[in-house]
């Protein structure tokens, strides 16, 4: 009777290992099956991590400007990224075009103003005008280097007209200059000028002559004889006009 006892209780013993190691063999099977995708999605975002670390620390490194605290460096290139450029915007042709039509009426009246009613602080005024516009409009800095003579402002009017030639050398720039070197006393720069403006004069056929209210063409051979004229006087240490 004893014996069928230990007998049971031995085959009872046996069945339980084996039961015991087949359920460890089932988790030995499904166990990875279940952490190798995991595992393989905690290492991919390790290495993106450590992949975005490191580029900046080696940036950092190449610029002498290495950091420990990598992630709040991170941040703070993200943070001071500069805003985005503004649109470039093309100029305007018809405001341009617009602008030079204002600056020729502005001119016209300070001409009126200069020959018919001599106010030439009034002239001066139109002129600004037409400059403000026309920033290279050299036929209004040399009519304001005029008006700026007569009041005897000379200082001032030899920087009109010395913009004027500047922007564009012509007989009557390098005319005005030389009357107004003839009466600084200046005769040799008058002469200088003077016979540039001659030069230039021959060129051209004519030259368009305004006095705010009207235009007309001038032959280039009679206003060389003026010039001429002028030159003569100077040569001879005296104004003539």
């Amino acid at each position: 009777m004893e014996n069928k006892k230990e007998n049971k209780k031995s085959f009872l013993s046996k069945e339980w290992w084996l039961g015991i190691a087949g359920i460890a063999a089932v988790l030995a099977l499904v166990i990875p099956y279940l952490l190798i995708p995991l595992l393989k999605s905690i290492n991919f975002d390790k290495r993106i991590t450590e992949s975005s670390v490191d580029s900046i620390f080696v940036e950092q490194k190449h610029n002498g400007t290495e950091q420990h605290d990598t992630v709040p460096k991170v941040i703070e290139q993200r943070d001071t990224m500069p805003p985005p450029k503004p649109p470039i915007t093309e100029p305007n042709p018809e405001k341009k075009d617009n602008n030079i039509t204002k600056a020729k009426e502005f001119n016209s009246k300070g001409l009126e103003q200069d020959n018919f009613y001599h106010n030439y602080a009034k002239a001066i005024e139109y002129y600004d005008k037409a400059i403000e516009l026309n920033p290279k409009y050299y036929q209004a800095y040399r009519n304001r280097s005029i008006a700026k003579e007569c009041i005897g402002n000379y200082k001032s009017a030899f920087e009109d007209i010395d913009k004027a030639v500047s922007l564009k050398q012509t007989g009557p720039n390098y005319e005005q200059r030389g009357d107004l070197y003839c009466r600084q006393g200046n005769y040799s720069a008058a002469v200088r000028d003077y016979e540039k403006a001659i030069d230039l004069y021959s060129k051209i056929n004519s030259v368009e002559w305004s006095d705010g209210r009207g235009s007309t063409n001038v032959s280039s051979n009679s206003i060389q004889e003026i010039v001429l004229n002028k030159l003569r006087c100077a040569e001879a240490q005296k104004c003539c006009y």
